[in-house]
């Protein structure tokens, strides 16, 4: 399993309350994070260590 797949499948253990990550098979590196419907107050903004976080609420 190489790097890409690990880090995916530990993203994917934390992530849980019904978010879903997938990985793209015809783009590499590329994921599409799926939130639940109750998913509400969706941001998205930059870290201070440069990395985008996708914060929600579930109700």
């Amino acid at each position: 399993m190489d790097s890409y797949s690990q880090q995916l499948e530990s993203l994917k253990a934390k992530s849980g309350a019904g978010v879903t990550i997938y990985s793209d098979d015809k783009n590499r590196n590329t994921y599409l994070v799926v939130l639940p419907k109750q998913a509400h107050g969706v941001e998205t903004y930059t870290s201070t260590t440069d990395n985008t976080v996708v914060k929600y609420t579930a109700k």
